[in-house]
């Protein structure tokens, strides 16, 4: 079924079909606000007068099937220009940043200029520069993809790779909830950030009236911005090195 337009709701607001994926802290099902994006995104689209239904699914499919019409839109992404084809950007949500784990007694890694020669563990789906990319192909490290940044920490941690990049704050979060404090103490984590990015909603060009509900959302985003929603929701994420946009 194609998302050519919101379906309404009983209580009367027209829902909005997002596509997303487990990313904590900024995406999950399992916390009451869906993570700190999808509680923006929820909230921006409120005051925009539609309700937010989000479905988590891997996030190649969750891209694939918003750029299909699946859904209306997708939850979150960094800016990409390729992307420009089959979606529209929303304005930022937040800026994030990517960091460079490694293990303790090897390199710690605060430059990409530093990985020459190394392997490096990515997800597959997930959105890394182009500078990153780039230098891969032209042979300065080694790109390896895997399906979870979980499966990147077990990597790592058995010497499979040199270092894993991934944001910080997701990094914090499965370090604490998904290791063993004999595997914390085995990393290094530097605080500096080897990529930053802003982050967006997509709506997929497919759905009819797209620009539409993009400039609804734009507009519920500037509410939540100018009411301090926006604000409050950061705020229960006081962990979360993330810029805010005012």
């Amino acid at each position: 079924m194609f998302a050519s337009e919101a379906t309404a709701e009983p209580a009367g607001l027209p829902v909005v079909r997002i596509a997303t994926g487990e990313h904590e802290p900024f995406t999950s099902q399992l916390r009451d606000d869906g993570g700190l994006i999808n509680a923006i995104v929820a909230a921006a689209f409120l005051h925009a007068g539609y309700q937010a239904k989000f479905d988590y699914l891997p996030w190649q499919r969750a891209l694939a099937t918003t750029q299909a019409g699946v859904y209306h839109a997708s939850s979150y992404w960094a800016y990409k220009e390729q992307r420009k084809l089959y979606f529209l950007h929303s304005e930022p949500l937040v800026y994030g940043g990517s960091v460079l784990i490694s293990l303790k007694g090897e390199p710690q890694y605060t430059d990409l200029d530093e990985l020459a020669g190394k392997v490096v563990g990515v997800v597959r789906g997930y959105t890394y520069n182009e500078a990153f990319w780039r230098r891969g192909e032209q042979g300065e490290y080694k790109i390896e993809q895997v399906n979870t940044d979980l499966q990147n920490f077990k990597k790592l941690l058995v010497g499979r790779i040199d270092a894993l990049l991934i944001d910080y704050s997701v990094a914090q979060t499965l370090i604490y909830s998904q290791l063993s404090a004999e595997e914390r103490a085995m990393l290094q984590v530097p605080r500096h950030f080897v990529m930053t990015a802003s982050v967006h909603l997509l709506i997929g060009k497919q759905i009819e009236s797209a620009q539409t509900l993009l400039q609804a959302f734009n507009h519920g985003l500037a509410i939540i911005k100018s009411n301090g929603e926006y604000l409050a929701i950061t705020a229960r994420y006081p962990d979360v090195p993330i810029a805010v946009i005012e």
